[in-house]
């Protein structure tokens, strides 16, 4: 990949670029761990993670540090699953999980070398519910597809990863499951925690295509569906002028202080000083490890 991609930013010719966009579809391509797969770009993801702790996005994604600790996401594997079971055809379902009652026996663990992702009852059950709702809501897109879409910025190459795009009307239709849609819708708004990163991924989505192709979309159509005892969907639709253009300021100045951070080689932590700070150190995966003692010393003892 590192080869296509270097040979498309010298060149921008439409092989180069092909040769991309097809090895982001090959399966095997993408079961590789999401640091890997995405070295060669930069990602809404990568930024998010940057903005929260530099530290932390140098060690993900430029040393590709592996996690010291990695816990089974059963939210994660769920809304894959879901994604997965609306696009797959039951054949090519079945060939990708197994349902099992346990994950920790020995015949679960040899299906799991085997290449198969693990499913419990429930977790089936959950997905498949999900599933109905999709295909029996007037409100879902007719199907979903993955789109790749690159362009080049400020010395890198952007991607954005759409679940599902309409090219007639030209309108992304991306795809997210939740807890609880009437907590969700509740809490869905502009400024909350959980919105406005979702506003920044189509943001930077947005952005990506608007370099790429000149042009842009009206809209994005949010399709989410939830995993209660019957599941519920609601779709949000993020205009252009309202949601998405405003916030391609934040986009190109994560871009620019990505850029600064590799060039100069300084990769800071949160403020070590505030309760904020502390809880976002704490938080990455990587403060277990010895080389966080020094900053663990910056941290003064809270005083009444």
């Amino acid at each position: 990949m590192q080869r296509h991609v270097e040979e498309w930013q010298k060149d921008k010719d439409d092989i180069s670029e092909k040769n991309i966009l097809t090895l982001l579809e090959d399966e095997e391509y993408k079961s590789l761990d999401y640091a890997i797969r995405n070295k060669p770009f930069l990602t809404a993801h990568k930024l998010l993670d940057l903005e929260k702790c530099e530290l932390h996005a140098k060690l993900r994604y430029v040393d590709l540090l592996p996690l010291p600790i990695e816990k089974e996401n059963d939210n994660f594997t769920i809304g894959s699953g879901v994604e997965n079971a609306i696009t797959l055809s039951q054949e090519d379902f079945s060939d990708r999980y197994a349902v099992v009652k346990n994950r920790s026996t020995n015949e679960a663990k040899a299906l799991a070398e085997s290449g198969k992702e693990l499913l419990t009852q429930g977790m089936y059950d959950t997905i498949h519910e999900a599933r109905r709702e999709f295909h029996s809501s007037p409100h879902a897109p007719k199907k979903l597809g993955t789109k790749n879409v690159i362009a080049s910025y400020s010395g890198y190459v952007l991607k954005a990863e759409y679940d599902g795009f309409n090219e007639k009307t030209i309108i992304p239709q991306e795809l997210k499951t939740c807890a609880n849609i009437n907590t969700f819708e509740k809490d869905f708004h502009p400024g909350n925690e959980w919105f406005e990163m979702y506003a920044f991924q189509q943001s930077f989505y947005s952005f990506v295509y608007e370099l790429r192709n000149e042009t842009h979309y009206d809209y994005v159509n949010l399709f989410v569906l939830d995993k209660y005892d019957w599941s519920r969907s609601h779709k949000f639709v993020l205009g252009y002028n309202t949601i998405l253009r405003p916030r391609y300021d934040r986009v190109q100045r994560l871009i620019e202080k990505w850029k600064l951070c590799e060039e100069s080689g300084m990769w800071s932590v949160p403020d070590l000083s505030t309760m904020e700070g502390r809880a976002i150190f704490r938080n990455s995966s990587y403060y277990i490890l010895p080389m966080m003692d020094e900053y663990k010393k910056l941290i003064s003892a809270t005083t009444f």
